[in-house]
């Protein structure tokens, strides 16, 4: 039986080769240097999907990883341009600093390639800007920090943010002011605060800030930014560790980052803090992911975090993402892409590989200028795509973007804890 499964198999990936489909489909990803679990999640995911249920085709995933300054953007761009030269259909990276974003989106919209962004791209904060070639895997969280103010019947609140993402903060606050003006008439005010870069500078900055407000007499209502999860937990750890009465402080985390284990530390105090939540935990890709990723990291003698990060998560349905549109777009056309594989290269327009410059191929001189030819049909598929966690493997919930590739329709889960009453809401 297992015998005749393999013969079958090997059949269609045979003749899928020669009759239509390409055996195996070339994706690019862009991680940071160092970033092991990131890397240790891209391949999981990869491998997953390539043993598991029979498909049409292979993935053949490679990882280039970056590591240079955050306003290189030449430097960045130089790179990306060299993997496109040895070819693929589709990228997949984690950026939402603007400047970098904008080194790869550079590339992006002039040679249309289809990018998925596992963070939260800064188009997300432009509405009604033109994105045709990007889907973020993260969703924003403007509107539930919006209808948690009115929930909560806040008309006051401070955003304490890292001095790192200034400026998406700022384009945050505008975009929950967006959607409270569509909601509610009365007037909110807001005040910004940025945190120390040095963690160990937390305990203090919470300590001056209590000092500051101490005379006032006023609740506090402090919405929580950091730029990772790293600081997200030192933070949190300095909230518990306050010595000061912190009965008039109400916190809420920006992040979809409120772990499990968060959630029992703040349970055992007198501290109100809200948070979101995101991950399917009950999920058994999830636990064989964490599985994964903290024997990998044990192979470099580090300890492994207590949970798993929310955004490797979306790292890893950025890959189930790809593969889904990939097939949907061969699904309407499966002959599509039958002139674009030769001898185990990938040929764009009868040219081999794609080239941000053509000068640089010295094998094809007469080549010209080419976009990818299959850059807007795989993009539209992208953004077309609907997956549901219990059917087609996602960690995040159900995914589904709008025509801008921004996340819509997503479910969270709303964790209330107060330290005097029960809470009033732990919903989805």
């Amino acid at each position: 039986m297992l015998l005749s499964f393999k013969l079958c198999w090997n059949f269609i990936l045979f003749f899928t080769c020669i009759f239509g489909y390409p055996s195996r489909i070339p994706i690019q990803s862009f991680s940071t240097a160092g970033d092991l679990a990131v890397l240790a999640t891209l391949n999981f995911t990869v491998n997953r999907l390539n043993s598991g249920t029979p498909s049409t085709f292979l993935l053949a995933h490679k990882n280039r990883q970056l590591r240079m300054a955050v306003d290189d953007s030449w430097g960045m761009i130089s790179k990306i341009c060299t993997e496109l030269q040895s070819g693929f259909m589709l990228m997949l990276m984690g950026e939402s600093n603007q400047r970098s974003h904008e080194a790869y989106m550079s590339v992006v919209n002039a040679l249309e390639i289809p990018l998925i962004n596992w963070e939260l791209s800064p188009h997300a904060f432009l509405p009604n800007t033109p994105n045709n070639f990007e889907a973020s895997i993260k969703p924003p969280n403007a509107q539930l920090l919006a209808d948690l103010l009115l929930m909560k019947g806040w008309n006051n609140f401070v955003y304490f943010h890292d001095s790192d993402i200034s400026n998406r903060a700022a384009q945050n606050l505008r975009m929950i002011y967006l959607h409270l003006n569509g909601r509610t008439n009365n007037s909110i005010s807001s005040e910004m605060l940025q945190l120390p870069k040095d963690v160990e500078q937390f305990g203090e900055f919470l300590r001056q800030f209590n000092l500051k407000r101490f005379k006032l007499n006023l609740t506090e209502n402090i919405i929580l930014d950091t730029k990772n999860n790293y600081r997200q937990q030192q933070l949190l750890q300095a909230i518990r560790s306050a010595q000061f009465n912190q009965q008039k402080y109400n916190y809420v985390v920006a992040n979809y980052d409120f772990l499990p284990y968060d959630v029992e530390m703040f349970q055992q105090g007198n501290i109100n803090i809200t948070g979101f939540q995101i991950i399917e935990r009950e999920n058994r890709e999830f636990a064989l992911l964490k599985r994964q990723i903290e024997l990998a990291i044990k192979e470099l003698n580090e300890k492994p975090d207590l949970d798993l990060e929310t955004r490797l998560a979306f790292v890893h349905d950025a890959v189930l993402v790809a593969k889904a549109a990939l097939e949907a777009t061969l699904r309407k056309n499966d002959s599509l892409f039958r002139k674009n594989f030769r001898h185990g290269e990938l040929y764009n327009k009868n040219f081999p590989g794609i080239y941000c410059y053509p000068s640089m191929d010295k094998q094809n001189s007469n080549r010209p200028f080419l976009t990818f030819e299959h850059g807007r049909l795989i993009s539209k598929a992208i953004t077309s795509l609907k997956l549901s966690g219990s059917t087609s493997g996602t960690l995040s919930g159900q995914v589904e973007f709008d025509r801008d590739g921004v996340r819509k329709n997503f479910l969270v889960t709303v964790i209330d804890l107060t330290s005097d009453t029960k809470s009033a809401f732990n919903k989805k």
